[in-house]
């Protein structure tokens, strides 16, 4: 699938229907590691994170690893995330790319699978072609970008912070902070 910018990513989170990959690149590893925990945020309860969750290095996965992760079933869960870190490290190991081609060509609807080169080299054209699979550019933001991107989405209505009770704190004038709610 042709690439799109990191904060096209907000649409997916905002609608629930996320794609069965997402592919991060570019040099920007903050944008990277705050989509992964978007994406987390909005798949998967925390009360049953532990069990559909899986972060992995790429390049330490033979294929049956890499099958295994993205076909498991979620555990009480609607779906699984599975992380894959430093797919560049997949030049090393052609069987562990293969085996996720592969998976891309016919995704399980239970898993939702994030991609993610750790340098700054171009995208993997094998991972970007696939129909199943999302690029999304992670690019430094100059500051005119900067200054119109989007906040950090909160999460969904309900989200761990309202359920945990955190208040919303201010600033009095003279510097003591005070609760709000």
């Amino acid at each position: 699938m042709a690439g799109k910018g990191i904060f096209a990513l907000a649409d997916d989170l905002k609608t629930g229907k996320f794609a069965p990959a997402y592919y991060l690149h570019g040099p920007e590893h903050r944008l990277k590691d705050d989509a992964i925990r978007a994406i987390i945020d909005a798949a998967l309860d925390p009360s049953v994170r532990d069990f559909n969750l899986d972060v992995r290095s790429a390049a330490r996965l033979d294929a049956e690893g890499i099958e295994s992760l993205c076909t498991t079933l979620p555990m009480m869960a609607d779906r699984r995330v599975v992380v894959l870190r430093e797919v560049e490290g997949w030049q090393k190991r052609a069987k562990g790319k293969a085996a996720m081609v592969a998976y891309l060509e016919k995704p399980s609807p239970d898993t939702v699978v994030v991609l993610v080169q750790g340098d700054d080299e171009k995208p993997d054209p094998d991972l970007t072609r696939s129909k199943h699979c999302t690029a999304l550019s992670c690019d430094r933001l100059d500051a005119k970008r900067a200054a119109a991107a989007p906040p950090p989405a909160a999460g969904p209505p309900g989200g761990a912070q309202e359920r945990a009770g955190v208040a919303h704190a201010r600033t009095d004038d003279d510097g003591r902070r005070g609760r709000t709610d």
